[in-house]
């Protein structure tokens, strides 16, 4: 299955995954949340602070420099998405576009 901006998917029970490569996060906690989204701006379901995590710097590449590294990055992630299973026709929930971004 091919992922875009607006691909719309059937109903069903997916997997999305991105890798994020090393060093492209800045020490710091970090929280992931999640929306699902119709038609690319309402949002129909979302859960704030899903996922919690910290990555800690291991200072090899600061030389003599002991300071917090400053900056913030915008990525775009290589998302791969699949599907698990389909849902049967009488399933409560509606078809939904993916948009990763």
């Amino acid at each position: 299955m091919r992922d875009n901006r607006t691909n719309t998917l059937p109903k069903g029970v997916f997997r999305s995954t991105c890798s994020i490569p090393a060093d492209l996060l800045n020490d710091g906690v970090y929280r992931v949340s999640v929306m699902f989204v119709e038609d690319t701006s309402v949002v129909i379901s979302g859960q704030n602070d899903l996922l919690e995590f910290e990555v800690h710097d291991d200072h090899s590449e600061r030389g003599k420099w002991y300071g917090k590294w400053a900056g913030v990055t915008r990525p775009k992630l290589c998302w791969r998405t699949e599907l698990i299973r389909i849902n049967e026709p009488r399933d409560p929930f509606p078809a939904i576009a993916f948009n990763p971004y």
